[in-house]
């Protein structure tokens, strides 16, 4: 018995009880397998249950000898979770995601570098300023002479019941999980090797080069070896480990705020009791945690006067300081006009249909609708309500009385992800 080719088989059975409509990835409506699966391996397509139990359980050691771990927020510490049966996607149907995803990422800068700079978008009316300035993340403090753009961006995918593939979020604080993605092809390139050489798959080495190139010309100096560290939270972070292997495969410094401090407007590295300039700030805090004197005074894991520092132009934030507003789920409504406007060509992803509550129009559409809709706050953390009638999203008598997740100007609702 083979786990693939018995469940394509099952796929025409009405006894599988599935109630949800969903996109199979695997096998199409008529029991076959997809082009994409076809390609792989012959020994992965003919698996067994025991077999795929026994590479499940190699691969959990592998993980755990390599001290992959991921602490969910508000959790206690976990192994990494790996399935030994990836996602499988033709290079073709790769190609279109990979430019929709490389056109999202310039939309974003953009956008980033308008709403911190001349802000025509919210002047022209193409943006409501109610997201914009209502959003946490909008930092005042990041001027435009001091942003720099953007260089690692993530995006949430998801597949609807056709097959297209939507936008959920755009992540631009701080993301995370590169080295999360290279340890995941280190284990299945040892516990399912013939599979792994089979599969065609885009090698990731040539990322980490470029990603290092890129930081080291970042620096605003022209120097020809900048010094570049990558600010970690600590060892308490959720993706500690991911911070930790990321700054190992780079080359870089893993360190925490205790060992920077600015002198004379420049970020300093303490090293064997004397001080090395840094030129390029990789940074994996929030941007809010990032400097006590400036933002968050209650902060331990920022440096005091990192902000100032970029002002003046002596160091390099990556991401910048502010960029967590593109998080903003509010913004996916608009984001089909912003890429016409901005870039001057038709947006290759589409996000969600998101409805922004800002307005009376919105709220109207969002309580017809509202057993249909998943409705959630423009400020992390989001904490949806799916269908609930008890979520306030009508003009109120007494607005001053609403929780800030209850007021209307700081919502959005998206359709149910399929």
């Amino acid at each position: 018995m083979t786990v693939l080719r018995d469940y394509a088989a099952s796929v025409t059975q009405p006894t599988l009880g599935w109630t949800t409509a969903a996109y199979d990835e695997v096998a199409t409506a008529e029991g076959t397998l997809r082009p994409a699966w076809k390609r792989i391996a012959a020994e992965t397509v003919d698996v067994t249950l025991p077999q795929l139990d026994r590479a499940s359980r190699e691969i959990a050691r592998l993980l755990s000898d390599e001290g992959v771990v991921y602490t969910p927020p508000g959790s206690e510490q976990q192994p990494w979770r790996l399935d030994p049966l990836p996602l499988v996607l033709s290079a073709d149907e790769w190609a279109g995601i990979e430019k929709g995803l490389a056109q999202r990422a310039e939309l974003l800068n953009a956008v980033l570098r308008d709403l911190y700079g001349p802000q025509r978008l919210l002047s022209s009316g193409t943006l409501p300023a109610g997201i914009v300035f209502g959003h946490r993340e909008y930092l005042r403090a990041a001027r435009a002479d001091e942003h720099q753009p953007l260089v690692i961006t993530a995006t949430d995918l998801v597949r609807t019941v056709s097959g297209e593939w939507q936008v959920v979020a755009d992540r631009a604080q701080a993301p995370s999980g590169i080295g999360f993605a290279m340890e995941n092809r280190r284990a299945i390139s040892r516990v399912l090797p013939v599979a792994y050489r089979e599969a065609g798959l885009h090698r990731l080495a040539p990322f980490f080069q470029v990603l290092r190139d890129t930081l080291m010309q970042a620096a605003p100096r022209g120097q020809s070896d900048p010094r570049v560290v990558v600010l970690s939270p600590g060892s308490a972070s959720e993706t500690a480990y991911d911070q930790a292997f990321l700054a190992a495969t780079l080359g870089f410094p893993l360190v925490e705020g205790s060992d920077l401090v600015t002198r004379e407007g420049a970020v300093w590295m303490r090293v064997l009791g004397r001080l090395e300039r840094v030129d390029v700030v990789l940074r994996r805090v929030d941007a809010q945690w990032s400097d006590p004197l400036e933002l968050r005074g209650e902060s331990r894991l920022g440096v005091p006067g990192l902000t100032e520092a970029a002002r003046r132009g002596n160091v390099t934030i990556v991401n910048g300081l502010g960029s967590g507003v593109l998080e903003n789920p509010a913004l996916l409504p608009f984001m089909s006009t912003l890429c016409e406007q901005l870039l001057d060509e038709p947006l290759r992803l589409a996000g969600v249909p998101t409805i922004w509550a800002g307005t009376a129009e919105g709220r109207e559409q969002i309580l017809d609708r509202l057993d249909e809709l998943t409705v959630r706050p423009i400020d992390p953390p989001f904490e949806p309500v799916t269908g609930s009638r008890r979520m306030v999203v009508r003009r109120p008598r007494h607005p001053r009385s609403l929780r800030p997740y209850e007021q209307p100007a700081r919502a959005c609702a998206s359709d149910h992800p399929r």
